[in-house]
């Protein structure tokens, strides 16, 4: 006989107010129907099925249990409304009437076993457990040990079991039964552990290790870390997935509750070399009562897809940081390890932060590919004593790729930038984005900028679309230069609303359609250096300028065709003095810069604002058109012509 211990849980489970029972809680979760009619029931399970939406779920089974709350057992059906029904791919049909086990021993509470002369190999089913359990001589890691010389083992229901039959309890530290239970998944044939709303207090760091095909349906239950924890040795993550394949964590949420400080913690759920690992519906906080106002050289992040990770779905989940610090983040999004990373989606989720690094970051040395961001809301005040310097990092070098930002809704301060991008093949398209300077800030800002590699490569923006933009500052006045779009390929059909003075609105852009402009301060240059087509934008300046069209240091390397544009300059300048098209210092080699048929309005010109300024280097005169444009209220007369000719008709 082998040494028995006696689990401390023992005691409590027996005098917990459990009333939990497997089918009850199923059915608990879902809609009361007007009629037990199995028609209607199927025609309810049908609609949510026909809702299955591939690029949102990594599986039908995923999304079905996710949906409905309900766990599908291992012989793929699901318990609804005391009937039985059966998933053959993604249809559901029904199987039977649910008709409850009934067993031959039966006890109120686990002690009774104590009591009672059970022998090996019967079972035992616990009332206030609703679990049943089979008597043996050996303990695989979740036994309970009884006072006589055996074991109570919990038996999974079909691959499904309550958290509570096996230690589980509310208000005590949970560390060490939540190991054991992802320890003995598979001697359990545990395939779903159902959690039933509570906090647990888990002060020492847990891990789910070289698992696959598990569910945890936490229903809004909460890992709760408070000020007990063992922060005897670091440890960079609190929940770690390793090794694992096939996990869904659903309604599962991890909340940090420390008000001291803690020196051996820092993210709240770390995913390492793992694939197909879907999270949804839960939620991720790290209160301000995190950090002392001593203290804020700590870091704090509240999820890490951290290296050698494949196939990870984030959805409908709430990350919260609010711990001020001089580092940390929401949500990191990298490869550290550079064993190669890909296919990651985060959706519809809402992202809150105070803290200094970004709220959302693709970076790290190692491969990224395929990273899609969508129907997400971010929100970072300018509250605190530290902003970051960039809201979001799409990359860090050539070796992430095919990086998509869509329709998110941001409302984002910083003190450099929103998003800073680095990766290849970045599209940007159908956001909605309230872009602030912080208050902090001390130096250059570039709301959405493409950055030079180490290599000095500027992987520039693929696409930039569909955006409807703001940006404005939290500064009175400032010296530093402000820049908007800078190193994007292409600009169409967004509206962009500036409400702070800055330096220009596009720099090195090329192709620039269909876009609605606003700008309601001082603008230096409105497009600096811009190429490629530039056609039917509707451009509104209702504050003084510099130049509205900016070439200089860079010499062409094509043709420029400025067409079928309508920009209105509604400044009454005064004194001041503007200019329509600026160029010089740069060479033309050859190439035009054309405006044909636009229209184009001032409302009241200085006397000294020039239309055209063209003064190229080359070393032959050069040539470009300005044909079929409507000009009321400019100075056409009033041009500086040097080393080049305009054809007007």
């Amino acid at each position: 006989m082998k040494k028995k211990i006696i689990l401390p849980f023992l005691a409590i489970i027996a005098l917990s107010s459990c009333n939990v029972n497997i089918e009850k809680v199923i059915t608990s979760t879902t809609p009361i129907l007007l009629t037990d009619d199995v028609n209607q029931d199927l025609a309810y399970l049908r609609n949510i099925a026909s809702s299955y939406n591939k690029d949102e779920s990594l599986s039908f089974y995923n999304y079905f249990t996710n949906a409905l709350n309900l766990p599908i057992y291992n012989d793929n059906t699901i318990l609804y409304n005391n009937k039985v029904y059966k998933i053959e791919g993604q249809d559901i049909s029904f199987k039977e009437d649910y008709l409850k086990l009934n067993y031959s021993n039966e006890e109120d509470d686990i002690l009774a076993l104590n009591t009672k002369n059970y022998q090996i190999s019967d079972i035992v089913y616990i009332k206030n457990l609703d679990t049943a359990y089979e008597i043996v001589d050996d303990n695989m890691g979740l036994d309970i040990a009884l006072e006589t010389e055996f074991y109570a083992r919990p038996i999974a229901y079909k691959g499904v079991i309550n958290g509570k039959a096996l230690g589980l309890i509310p208000n005590i530290d949970n560390s060490q039964t939540f190991i054991n239970i992802f320890n003995s998944l598979k001697n359990y044939n545990i395939t779903t552990l159902i959690l039933d709303g509570e906090a647990y207090l888990c002060n020492n760091r847990i891990s789910l290790n070289n698992q696959s095909d598990f569910t945890i349906l936490g229903n809004n239950s909460t890992i709760l870390v408070n000020d007990s924890y063992n922060d005897s040795t670091y440890g960079e993550f609190f929940f770690n997935i390793t090794g694992c394949t096939n996990i869904l964590f659903s309604k599962f949420n991890i909340t940090y509750d420390m008000k001291r400080s803690i020196d051996g913690i820092k993210t709240q759920l770390g995913v390492h070399s793992s694939k197909n690992i879907e999270i949804k519906d839960s939620n991720y906080l790290i209160p301000d009562t995190v950090l002392t106002i001593n203290n804020k050289d700590r870091e704090f992040t509240n999820m890490d897809l951290y290296s050698n990770w494949e196939n990870v779905i984030i959805s409908n989940c709430s990350f919260t940081n609010l711990c001020d610090s001089e580092a940390g983040g929401s949500l990191w999004i990298r490869d550290f390890w550079q064993k190669g990373s890909k296919n990651c989606k985060v959706l519809n989720s809402n992202f809150y932060k105070i803290a200094h690094d970004e709220i959302l970051a693709v970076f790290s040395p190692g491969k990224i590919d395929n990273v899609l961001i969508k129907g997400n809301n971010f929100t970072i005040p300018d509250d605190g004593t530290s902003s970051s310097v960039m809201n979001f990092t799409l990359g860090t070098g050539n070796q992430h790729s095919n990086i998509s930002f869509e329709d998110n809704k941001i409302d984002a301060c910083s003190t450099g930038g929103l998003i800073w991008s680095k990766g290849q093949n970045v599209v940007i398209k159908n956001n909605d984005m309230k872009i602030h300077l912080s208050s902090k800030g001390t130096g250059n800002f570039r709301a959405i900028e493409a950055q030079a590699t180490s290599d000095g490569k500027i992987n520039y923006i693929e696409e930039f679309s569909g955006n409807r933009i703001s940006v404005d500052s939290y500064l009175d006045s400032y010296k530093f230069q402000v820049h908007i779009l800078h190193n994007v390929k292409n600009v169409k059909n967004n509206e962009i609303t500036i409400n702070l003075d800055s330096t220009d609105v596009m720099l090195n852009v090329n192709n620039i359609s269909n876009n609605k402009i606003i700008t309601n301060k001082y603008i230096n240059y409105v497009l600096y250096n811009v190429s490629g087509q530039i056609n039917e934008n509707q451009i509104t300046i209702n504050s003084l300028i510099g130049t509205i069209f900016r070439y200089y240091g860079q010499n062409l390397n094509d043709s420029i065709l400025i067409t079928r544009n309508n920009i209105k300059y509604l400044y009454e300048e005064g004194e001041s003095s503007s200019c329509w098209i600026m160029l010089n210092g740069m060479s033309m080699m050859g190439y035009s810069i054309d405006f044909i048929e636009n229209d184009f309005f001032a409302m009241s010109l200085n006397s000294q604002s020039r239309t055209l300024f063209y003064a190229p280097e080359d070393n032959e005169v050069q040539t470009s058109k300005f044909m079929g444009n409507c000009t009321t209220g400019l100075n056409i007369k009033n041009n500086y012509l040097k080393n080049c000719e305009i054809q007007y008709e």
